[in-house]
């Protein structure tokens, strides 16, 4: 994960962080991976971001295997979602320990913010 940026690590983080969530409040795995459309992600897991950024972003993270994306309508992604690859190597970092993900968002977002 080395050959990605402060803002990509952050956006898998929170992304892991909401993965973990949704899983603890009953969804499905499959289903807990779907992190929706640029607008949606936006408002609800990064406001002080642009939808360009979110969409820059996707597509690096894209590119690297770390989540997938279709392209259904207008200029952003759709139906973004954390692969199998992402949610790996989050467990391997945080132990599914929300405690030390939290953590980790906080460090990350100081180096960005």
């Amino acid at each position: 994960m080395d050959e990605l940026t402060n803002d990509a690590k952050y956006f898998l983080t929170v992304g892991y962080k909401c993965y973990l969530d949704k899983i603890a409040n009953g969804a499905s795995k499959k289903n807990a991976r779907l992190l929706g459309d640029i607008p949606d992600i936006q408002e609800s897991l990064f406001p002080e971001w642009k939808n360009q950024d979110i969409a820059d972003l996707s597509d690096e993270l894209k590119d690297q295997g770390y989540v997938s994306s279709e392209q259904y309508w207008g200029p952003f992604p759709s139906e973004i979602r954390l692969t199998t690859k992402s949610i790996a190597y989050n467990e391997q970092k945080f132990k599914r320990d929300a405690h030390a993900v939290v953590d980790g968002i906080i460090k990350l977002k100081q180096l960005i913010f």
